[in-house]
């Protein structure tokens, strides 16, 4: 954890800090807040602070948004920021939309709502879309689109959805300087969002 970030919380004032994300399904959960405390009697559920430096793995391993995140070989692109609640009187990072779920069986995926990518047998993305996940990858399958993996996030708003979307595809055409191959076929070459959602504060967190 950065110095900056242990000064903003405060850390040299406690011995311990508890994590909490704002849902107890994982794959659901859009925030992870940070509460630094000095009570013993939570110590078992808290991470311990040694020199204002936390060990962050055992909280990156139990969120697969954050495992996913982690992995990336791209530093300056593994930095999430820190913002504070006034309502909860905590900080938090949100939790990136990071396609962390994955079926090679498109029989399998869950009628529930969400961003996909479909990736082909070169593990290339040649797809990215939001919807009703089951059903829209059912119709690509039928439409004989190729893929060979689905890759899926849940996300129940559309306004999200719209954003994360917007957001896959606009960092794939910056990356590789197009679109994936069936995004560019339907004509799928705009952005429905492409401003930061969030306006407060920030400081940048490396995860």
């Amino acid at each position: 954890m950065r110095t900056s970030v242990a000064e903003t919380l405060g850390l040299k004032n406690f011995k311990y800090i508890h994590f909490c994300a704002d849902n107890e399904d994982v794959n659901r959960a859009k925030r992870i807040y940070y509460f630094p405390h000095n009570q013993e009697e939570y110590r078992d559920v808290s991470s311990t602070i040694k020199s204002t430096t936390i060990n962050c793995m055992d909280i990156v391993k139990r969120y697969g948004k954050l495992l996913k995140f982690s992995k990336s070989t791209d530093k300056a692109s593994r930095r999430l920021p820190l913002i504070y609640d006034s309502e909860v009187k905590g900080h938090y990072m949100p939790l990136p939309q990071v396609l962390e779920l994955e079926t090679h069986d498109h029989r399998q995926l869950p009628d529930e709502k969400g961003i996909y990518a479909l990736i082909d047998k070169l593990d290339e993305v040649v797809y990215f879309g939001q919807g009703d996940i089951k059903k829209r990858v059912n119709t690509h399958k039928s439409d004989k689109l190729n893929f060979n993996k689905i890759q899926y996030s849940f996300v129940d708003n559309q306004d999200d959805r719209d954003f994360w979307e917007s957001s896959l595809i606009d960092q794939f055409r910056k990356e590789r300087g197009r679109l994936p191959y069936y995004n560019k076929q339907n004509g799928n070459n705009f952005s429905k969002l492409t401003e930061t959602k969030d306006k407060s504060e920030k400081l940048n967190l490396v995860a």
